[in-house]
């Protein structure tokens, strides 16, 4: 049997708790961490925070996701059309590295077909309410058609990133 990519709805808050559980029955998973770089008076701190709150994906065969769906802080697997929703490799890949080289990153909820449609997308995110977003800097996009979202950020100047870094650990 193929192993697929699937999502799995948790508990307000407790994304990382099913990532340890996941790690030690070793599924493979993903819970993309949006790096938010938080300003204060005369330090600058590194934030990690789930960016689909109550989300993580794991990779794992069909027949292997009640037992999945068993797990403490698991509330269900999402489903699309009565079966558990498959999520293409690439797009966990592209979500990756997009991550890995922007912080700050944003999503909306968008049906866009194909990546030239979310290129067109640019105006309407720059325009919306609640977006800040600022204005000097060029939009990098990243559309996930099967998942319906927009990831966008403002590419930022490039930060040296020390490896091993924890959660909230300074930057200077």
């Amino acid at each position: 049997m193929e192993r697929n990519w699937y999502i799995i709805c948790t508990k307000p808050r407790r994304e990382r708790k099913v990532a340890q559980s996941l790690t030690e029955l070793r599924f493979p998973h993903y819970c993309p961490l949006n790096r938010k770089v938080q300003q204060w008076k005369k330090r600058q701190e590194t934030i990690h925070k789930p960016l689909f709150g109550s989300y993580v994906f794991v990779q794992a065969m069909e027949q292997q996701l009640g037992r999945i769906g068993s797990l403490p802080d698991v509330v269900h697997i999402v489903k699309w059309s009565q079966k558990p929703a498959v999520v293409p490799e690439d797009e966990i890949v592209a979500m990756q590295q997009f991550l890995k080289t922007h912080y700050n990153v944003l999503f909306t909820s968008t049906h866009l077909k194909s990546p030239k449609s979310a290129k067109m997308a640019e105006a309407y995110l720059v325009d919306r309410e609640g977006v800040q977003i600022p204005a000097n800097a060029p939009l990098q996009l990243l559309n996930l058609p099967t998942l319906g979202m927009l990831l966008y950020a403002r590419q930022t100047k490039k930060r040296s990133n020390r490896a091993g870094q924890k959660v909230g650990s300074m930057h200077k």
